[in-house]
């Protein structure tokens, strides 16, 4: 068994602010400001919610593959957009669905500071060898 895979955020998830809060096997935790993140209305952009879910489900993912040794990369995201948000943080959180050996998939939930559900996504990952 290989050590696990720890999360290293991207440019993007740098850009967004996204911090990790909890990561793990069973599930990964993250937190992202609205500040900053804000479409022309001054509301919650939904394609930085969408950047949230997949880079959380895609750390999920990369740490399942690497108890093989292996990564994943995404071949499929799907989000659905609940509610609105302005300000505060929102928090994602990625627990598997189908944990397998070559397909990892995790759904996302995304919630306000207030435990209201903002956005449910569905993260599928194939698991490859490292090139």
């Amino acid at each position: 068994m290989e050590k696990l895979w720890t999360i290293r955020p991207g440019a993007l998830d740098d850009k967004l602010g996204i911090r990790v809060l909890e990561q793990g096997t069973d599930r990964v935790v993250t937190r992202m400001p609205v500040a900053g993140n804000t479409q022309s209305l001054g509301r919650l952009h939904g394609g930085a919610t969408a950047a949230l879910a997949e880079a959380t489900g895609s750390w999920a993912g990369m740490i399942h593959a690497s108890r093989t040794g292996r990564i994943c990369v995404g071949v499929d995201l799907n989000i659905t957009h609940h509610r609105g948000a302005q300000e505060g943080f929102l928090t994602a959180t990625a627990v598997p669905l189908h944990a397998g050996g070559r397909i990892a998939t995790y759904e996302v939930t995304i919630v306000d500071e207030e435990g209201h559900r903002i956005a449910t996504a569905r993260i599928s990952n194939l698991l490859v060898n490292p090139a």
